[in-house]
């Protein structure tokens, strides 16, 4: 069996690599896997399968996997089709694209190291390059090509150091290096299964004599009633005031077991409670959006709405109703905003009438709050993705409704690196592929998106006035020369 594989890298190609027979049950479409590439050992993703390697025609050694990175796979179809497709609209490697849409720093990734050996330096020592390379190497005989470049003055060529290690100088060796981020675990206890009756709590304390280890059988047992029938080690420990010594000593005496349990990592977990949502009634022009939207939603029917709202016109509510919609069919949503707009308040207003069916994807959180994120997505924990640009990329299934709020910012480019892709653009497409809806919801919309509504590619929503504030007094004054101009008494966002 062979699999045709992209890599992380502007190439638009596949590589076709052999499966040995060990791996052939996990080797299968979306999952990630680790393959040699020339010198290097890069991460991959599988994106096809083929035929076995005697049925190919090649006149060269198909090489191997070197391993399968996944339990399950990364990608779902829909997402190996959306990538393939920003790879060709945006001009870069498939890889690019398909890197782009996983969280940052699950990369296998290799480590050159450089070792210095007992050979002469000879006419090196006075080359111009090669030189500080090996002066370095002498007060530092073994080391990484990163911490070289970084303590050598000018270029330190890969090509250099090949020359060198032709010439016996050196040595360059290739490790693999763990990925950045992986899940987090917290230790918990809990009574072993032959002390879970009743009373075995005072059976322990008899046969103890250990102050501390009885303090520690007392406080397990009164957390175990409270509630946690698996206490996090460290409250064990806090409330006991004993020592990891103690709790050992338990553990060795088969008295109390340790549990590993994954830890999700949330920027959600430092917010209050929302508190229950505001009762708001849609005014005349957001009950309009609404039912056309709705519309749509209900017939699972692809199509792209630029809504064209004031500021104050009331657009998040006409999401927040749109995406009740779509929940209730069992559906899922992405609401992109852009960066400045994702604030506390923001994600409250959405936790208020959503709970915690929703993952929010801020740029600035830890690599591993959003490698829980992502994880939480693929296994369908959460429901609805709220974040910026790399949002849209959620591995979000049966979608329904993605939302772009303010699409005409222009954080929504993305510039550097590839792929160099626009949100907005993708959240069209994506939809397209799905028979979601797609809202482009702006005060003042883009001139592609102005354009595209003229044209009949998109359906246009008016919403042109502000709605007044729960107080209600909101008054018409007249119109001017840059529009219409009302007062509005302002009690609330």
């Amino acid at each position: 069996m062979t699999v045709d594989v992209i890599l992380p890298l502007p190439l638009d190609q596949t590589y076709t690599y052999r499966v040995p027979a060990a791996m052939t049950e996990d080797a299968e479409v979306g999952r990630r896997v680790l393959v040699p590439f020339g010198p290097r050992r890069l991460t991959g993703l599988i994106v096809d399968t083929g035929p076995p390697v005697e049925e190919l025609d090649v006149d060269f050694a198909v090489k191997p996997l070197l391993d399968v990175l996944d339990d399950a796979p990364a990608f779902t179809d829909e997402m190996l089709r959306l990538t393939r497709w920003i790879a060709d609209y945006y001009v870069c490697g498939w890889g690019e694209a398909a890197k782009a849409a996983l969280p940052s720093g699950t990369d296998v990734k290799t480590k050159r190291r450089i070792r210095r050996t007992d050979a002469p330096a000879g006419d090196w020592a006075a080359h111009e390059a090669a030189g500080p390379v090996l002066a370095d190497l002498e007060r530092h005989p073994e080391t990484t090509l990163t911490a070289l470049r970084r303590r050598v003055s000018g270029r330190v060529t890969l090509a250099l150091l090949r020359r060198l290690e032709r010439d016996g100088l050196v040595t360059i060796t290739e490790t693999l290096g763990d990925p950045s981020v992986s899940a987090k675990t917290e230790t918990h206890l809990r009574f072993a299964p032959a002390f879970r009756h009743d009373g075995a709590a005072e059976d322990l304390k008899a046969q103890l004599r250990g102050h501390k280890q009885k303090a520690v059988v007392e406080t397990l047992a009164g957390l175990a009633a409270e509630g946690p029938m698996e206490p996090r080690q460290a409250e064990v420990m806090e409330r006991a005031e004993a020592s990891y010594a103690t709790i050992q000593s338990l553990i060795d005496k088969g008295m109390i077991e340790a549990v590993e349990k994954e830890v999700h990592r949330s920027p959600l977990d430092d917010l209050p409670d929302p508190g229950d949502p505001p009762d708001h009634a849609l005014h005349p022009a957001q009950q309009a959006s609404l039912d056309a939207i709705a519309e749509a939603v209900a017939a699972r029917r692809y199509e792209t709405f630029l809504l064209h709202g004031v500021t104050g016109s009331g657009k998040t509510e006409v999401y927040i109703a749109a995406l009740k919609r779509v929940l209730a069919q069992g559906r899922t949503g992405i609401i992109l905003v852009p960066e400045i707009a994702l604030t506390p308040q923001t994600v409250q207003r959405f936790r208020a009438h959503f709970g915690d069916r929703i993952a929010v994807l801020p740029s600035q959180m830890s690599m591993g709050a959003r490698y829980d994120a992502w994880r939480a997505l693929r296994e369908g924990r959460y429901a609805i993705a709220i974040g910026p640009r790399s949002a849209v990329l959620a591995p979000l299934e049966n979608l329904g409704l993605i939302v772009v709020d303010e699409e005409h910012e222009h954080s929504y480019k993305q510039f550097d690196p590839a792929p160099r892709y626009h949100a907005r653009d993708v959240a069209v497409m994506r939809a397209h592929m799905n028979g979601a809806v797609c809202v482009l919801g702006s005060a003042t919309p883009g001139l592609e998106s102005r354009m595209n509504a003229a044209w009949g590619k998109y359906t246009l929503l008016e919403m042109p006035e502000r709605v007044p504030d729960s107080s209600g007094e909101a008054a018409y004054i007249g119109d001017q020369p840059h529009g219409r101009l009302w007062r509005v008494n302002i009690s609330s966002s």
